[in-house]
Parts: C-alpha cells; sequence; structure tokens
C-alpha cells in the first residue's frame, strides 16, 4: 500500500492508501498524509550507494532489479560491490577483501565460488523456510512470513562459525564483519524454486536486501 522506488538523488513514493477522500476526517489518513507531506520535504537522507559487480551472473541479478553497476576494479567507488558464482582470481580476492577494510560490503551470490577464500563454509540442507535470528538492519521490513515458502528445498547454506554469524537461519545470510566493512553470504537463490511461491519471495527478498544496503 505505500512504496518507494529511488532514481538518482530523487525517489518516486506510490500510495494506494485511500486518502484522498478522507484526509481531515479519518484521523489515520490524515496522519499518513501528514508524515507523507513532511518527510518528502525534506533531502533524501540517505544518497544511494554505489554498486559494482564480479562475474556475469553478478550483473544479471542486479540488472533483474533495475541496477545499473560497473565492473569492479574500475574507477567507481567500491560502496557494495556483488559477486557472482564464476571463478575468481587470488588477485581480485584480495582486492575485494581491500575493499571490505576500507568499508565496502561485499555480497556473495549462492553457490558464489568466492566464498571459501572468505572461510565460509556451507552444507546442504532440506528445509521449509527461513527465519530472521534477530532485528537487523539488513533485514528491515522483512518478517518470517517472507522466508516461508510452503515447500521443501534443499540449499547449501552458510555454516556459522567464529567468523560467521547468521542474519537468517538457517544459514541463509550470514555475515562477516572485516574492520569497517562486511562480507555477506546470501543463500536466498532467485530461481531455485522457479514459478513457484518461494520464487516470489525471494525476489522480495533480494530487493528489500538491496535497498536496505542502500543500493
Amino acid at each position: 500500500p505505500l512504496m518507494e522506488a529511488r532514481f538518482g538523488k530523487g525517489s518516486v513514493t506510490l500510495c494506494q492508501v485511500d486518502v484522498t477522500p478522507r484526509y481531515r476526517t479519518d484521523p489515520v489518513s490524515t496522519a499518513l498524509v501528514g508524515n507523507l507531506l513532511r518527510s518528502l520535504s525534506q533531502p533524501h537522507p540517505t544518497p544511494a550507494i554505489p554498486c559494482s559487480y564480479v562475474g556475469a551472473s553478478a550483473r544479471t541479478v542486479l540488472a533483474r532489479f533495475g541496477i545499473a553497476a560497473a565492473a569492479f576494479g574500475t574507477e567507481a567507488p567500491a560502496g557494495v560491490v556483488v559477486v557472482g558464482t564464476e571463478p575468481v582470481e587470488a588477485t581480485a580476492v584480495r582486492a575485494l577483501e581491500e575493499a571490505a577494510r576500507a568499508g565496502a560490503t561485499v555480497v556473495l551470490l549462492p553457490r558464489a565460488d568466492a566464498a571459501s577464500a572468505f572461510g565460509l563454509q556451507v552444507r546442504e540442507e532440506r528445509l521449509f523456510g527461513g527465519r530472521l535470528a534477530g532485528p537487523d538492519p539488513l533485514v528491515a521490513g522483512i518478517h518470517d512470513g517472507d522466508l516461508y515458502w510452503k515447500a521443501w528445498a534443499t540449499l547449501p547454506v552458510a555454516v556459522a562459525g567464529p567468523d560467521w554469524r547468521e542474519v537468517v537461519t538457517p544459514g541463509l545470510l550470514a555475515l562477516r564483519t572485516l574492520g569497517p566493512g562486511r562480507v555477506l553470504a546470501c543463500q536466498v537463490a532467485l530461481d531455485d524454486q522457479a514459478r513457484t511461491r518461494g520464487q516470489v519471495k525471494a525476489v522480495r527478498f533480494w530487493n528489500l536486501l538491496l535497498a536496505n544496503l542502500g543500493v
């Protein structure tokens, strides 16, 4: 009923709540319109963070969400770097780690070849969905129902350890902190449950995750 799309330094807000005939008569509609006008009259508090990619699979995923990204290693600031499933050379892995230690967020796609270089261990698990490990800005707007697929799926999930902690259990989203930056391993694949409710929820999950990262 209330959505926002970001375009460069600006945004478009879509309000489907029927506030027009109810403003000044219904308290909820009046409060909503007032909040919207106050919010939209201010500069956007968080400018979009630049995004880059490693591998064609990562570029394809970002394109599905309308995100214009440059190849990692170009002159564009690191910001958020999405790493695909293709083999990554050792020099590129070192560059990714350096970017994270400088404050960037490195996001590993499911089955990313570079995951092991960051000390991530995975195991196959048969599951019905996932649940949030606790409140976290990375999963703002996401709740357990968004991860309840109503169907069994066998997926590689991250194994928590001394360096990695779960954001979504069991190991569907894991985080490792590297200095001021971080590495995220997301095991929610967009097409593992093609043409099912699970695929719709996976798209929603990734959409909110990228938005929460500020891309």
